[in-house]
């Protein structure tokens, strides 16, 4: 399935759209409202190797490469995209 990416538009407190190099000022406290729910799509797999105390692990975060807002509170704080880690695990 794809996602089409909508771009993000800034406009001033005047409601005149705010360019890339353009100088603006907020001039009062910004009140954006509740951040709206989201649901991500994460998973994590881990397979022991055998005859040994490791374990290799696999660990994707938002797969669907959802875009989401994760904070209003300091400013508009778009969340984490797509990230895949992958790593060993000792036991000792």
């Amino acid at each position: 399935m794809l996602y089409r990416r909508r771009p993000l538009t800034l406009a001033d407190e005047d409601g005149e759209f705010v360019r890339l190099g353009d100088d603006f000022d907020l001039r009062g406290p910004v009140v954006f409202g509740e951040v709206p729910a989201h649901t991500l799509l994460s998973a994590r797999i881990s397979i022991p190797v055998p005859a040994t105390p490791a374990a290799i692990w696999v660990e994707g975060r938002n797969l669907t490469s959802a875009l989401y807002i994760l904070d209003l509170a300091n400013g508009l704080r778009p969340g984490a995209v797509r990230a895949v880690t992958a790593g060993v695990r000792f036991a000792f």
